[in-house]
């Protein structure tokens, strides 16, 4: 029986993909993503049998966080849309520049590593809504909701 994980497949591709975005796939190395975990580079091994299968594990979009604005569904309106307003943009920020950052790093080792294949998309463009017309649905939503609660006026 083999010991207990000191760490998650999870945290191991968050810590992966956070140093390749921030270092490219040449400058990031197992030793710096290891140190973010307190883990050993061979312990990294375990989870990806190579730096290369650690990058495409790490980097492949991941659904659950495509839907910043989700939170506009909860709101009925009557809230104040200056405070929901900066929400948004500070909810919106982090996630486009995030979500930039993985996808110019995917292109760069993409473009870099001869036979890898092609880039993957963050999400599937055939599948309909997409997550920025998801999102873009919530705030038309949360902003008809306040303008029928007297909160905003569009002219």
């Amino acid at each position: 029986m083999g010991r207990t994980a000191r760490v998650t497949r999870e945290q191991v591709l968050a810590a992966a993909r956070e140093e390749f975005v921030s270092r490219g796939f040449e400058g990031a190395t197992l030793a710096a993503i290891g140190a973010k975990l307190a883990v050993s580079p061979a312990a990294l091994l375990r989870h990806a049998p190579t730096k290369r299968d650690l990058f495409v594990a790490s980097m492949r979009p991941s659904a659950p966080d495509m839907d910043p604005l989700a939170f506009l569904e909860k709101l009925d309106g009557s809230e104040d849309p200056r405070a929901v307003l900066r929400r948004v943009g500070e909810t919106m920020v982090p996630f486009l520049e995030t979500r930039i950052r993985e996808v110019v790093a995917r292109w760069v080792y993409f473009k870099q590593v001869p036979g890898v294949g092609r880039v993957p998309l963050p999400f599937a463009p055939e599948a309909r809504p997409t997550p920025p017309q998801r999102n873009l649905r919530y705030l038309e939503g949360y902003i008809r909701r306040a303008v029928r609660k007297g909160r905003l006026r569009l002219e």
